[in-house]
């Protein structure tokens, strides 16, 4: 992959994803463009320098160097392109983590990361130094102990704008499209112990997985969102349930990729990954960063 020549010309770089080329290859008729997508993912909007003569405002934006355009999807477009219908949005929605309503009260230790346990030893030791009931801890062990411990998201606008129930449905995400590790995360599960939905998994092995329904909440006033304090859209709460990879009988992947860390008295075996969530109607983004434990 290279640089596109931004000398002067406007050039159009367009590629089929790897899926379009598979349809393309098989030669059978299914192969049709039916979608696009743009992205600024190159682009520092802070180089844009009012002060400058006019006309050359965005002089150093239009000299930065672009990337040709990638096939993985799963590593091109970070920052997708959107049209919005109605031109008077003055402001977009977030999601934010509402600390106070996931696992125990928050994130484990204010450190920003949420802590799993792959298997029963582990959740075990966990209640026995009395730190299942820490901020950011999920007995990931089985679904109905994962489930005892949620991660609460909610969207919504910050800015206080009055009426916290007052957000467009046009901006209101019905689903959340959550990305992880298919090699560490097996599913997400909702309140109920509804599974996500997989709807794909990427050459370099990242799953999508589909929120829906089960795992969503309309806030109203009454819910009084501790992150959202402007005109409120949707709450999104799930778990998370390690892959057979770390639950099972071996610990290659985190002697071979992880750390160590003590919790209370105790060893633990640890390993990093994310979760990246995205409201696909107003294309907001959040990764929340996973700490998978086994006791040592």
């Amino acid at each position: 992959m290279g640089f596109l020549d931004n000398s002067g010309d406007i050039i159009l770089d367009a590629v089929l994803t790897d899926k379009g080329r598979r349809l393309l290859a098989k030669g059978d008729g299914s192969f049709s463009i039916t979608h696009f997508a743009l992205a600024d993912d190159e682009i520092d909007y802070s180089l844009y320098k009012s002060s400058n003569n006019p006309g050359l405002e965005d002089i150093n934006i239009r000299k930065t160097p672009i990337l040709e355009a990638n096939t993985n999807a799963t590593t091109a477009i970070k920052y997708r392109l959107m049209t919005l219908l109605n031109t008077e949005y003055v402001y977009l929605p977030v999601i934010r983590l509402s600390k106070s309503l996931s696992a125990q009260g928050g994130d484990f230790n204010n450190n920003g990361y949420f802590v799993v346990s792959v298997n029963k030893e582990t959740s075990d030791q966990l209640v026995k130094d009395g730190q299942d009931k820490n901020p950011g801890v999920i007995l990931g062990h089985t679904q109905n102990s994962a489930v005892n411990s949620l991660i609460v998201l909610d969207q919504g606008i910050e800015t206080d704008m009055g009426d916290p129930n007052n957000l467009s449905q046009a901006l209101t995400e019905a689903s959340l499209h959550a990305h992880v590790e298919g090699k560490y995360v097996s599913w997400l599960y909702a309140p109920g112990g509804f599974p996500s939905k997989k709807i794909s998994t990427s050459a370099d092995g990242i799953s999508k997985h589909i929120l829906d329904n089960a795992f969503k909440k309309n806030l109203t006033p009454d819910d009084k969102s501790p992150t959202i304090k402007g005109p409120s859209g949707s709450r999104f709460s799930f778990t998370v349930m390690p892959s057979i990879n770390l639950s099972g009988g071996s610990n290659f992947h985190f002697t071979q990729l992880g750390s160590t860390q003590v919790i209370g008295a105790t060893t633990y075996l640890t390993l990093d990954t994310n979760i990246k969530l995205i409201g696909p109607k107003a294309g907001y983004q959040l990764t929340l960063p996973i700490r998978f434990i086994r006791k040592q």
